[in-house]
C-alpha cells in the first residue's frame, strides 16, 4: 500500500490518503488520520458499512458520472451527519467494482432515519447496507494498520 498523505493543500484536513493492491486488484483508500478517542468509541458503538457496486471499463474507478454522484452521495451522507450527529464517517475504500463507506452510528436505528431525511431529494442510488456491532472500531483500525 502506498501512502500518499500530501495534504499541503489542505492542512486542515483529518484524512489519510492511499492506493495500492489487494489480490492484484487496484485499491484507493481515505481514511480518517487520527485515532478515535475512547469516549466518540462509547457513542458510536454500531459499524455501518454502505457499498456502491459500480462497472467501469479499466475496472478500478467509477466513470466520471457515477463518480459524481458518488461525491453528491457522500456530501449529504456526510453533511447529514455532521449536522444531525447519528454519525461518522471514517473511512472511504474503492477498489473492485465497489465503493465502501465506513461509519460509526450510535445505533441503527437512529443511522437509517438519519440517512433517509439527508438523501430527501436525491435520486435512488444503488447502495447496499449491512450493520455490525464495532465497539472496538475494528472496521477502522484494520484499514489504518494497512496503511501504516
Amino acid at each position: 500500500m502506498t501512502n500518499s498523505n500530501d495534504n499541503s493543500d489542505q492542512p486542515d484536513t483529518p484524512w489519510t490518503f492511499a492506493t495500492g493492491e489487494r489480490e492484484g486488484i487496484p485499491m484507493l483508500l481515505r481514511v480518517l488520520a487520527d485515532p478515535p478517542t475512547e469516549a466518540m468509541q462509547a457513542e458510536l458503538p454500531t459499524l455501518v458499512l454502505i457499498q456502491w457496486p459500480f462497472e467501469s471499463e479499466d475496472g478500478r474507478m467509477p466513470e466520471e458520472h457515477e463518480l459524481a454522484q458518488m461525491v453528491a452521495f457522500e456530501e449529504a451522507l456526510v453533511d447529514g451527519m455532521d449536522m444531525g450527529g447519528w454519525g461518522v464517517c471514517v473511512a472511504v475504500l474503492t477498489f473492485g467494482g465497489t465503493r465502501e463507506w465506513r461509519c460509526f452510528t450510535p445505533d441503527a436505528e437512529r443511522f437509517q432515519e438519519g440517512i433517509n431525511e439527508a438523501l430527501v431529494g436525491q435520486p435512488v442510488y444503488p447502495l447496499k447496507f449491512a450493520v455490525f456491532d464495532d465497539p472496538a472500531w475494528m472496521a477502522l483500525r484494520e484499514v489504518q494498520d494497512a496503511i501504516a
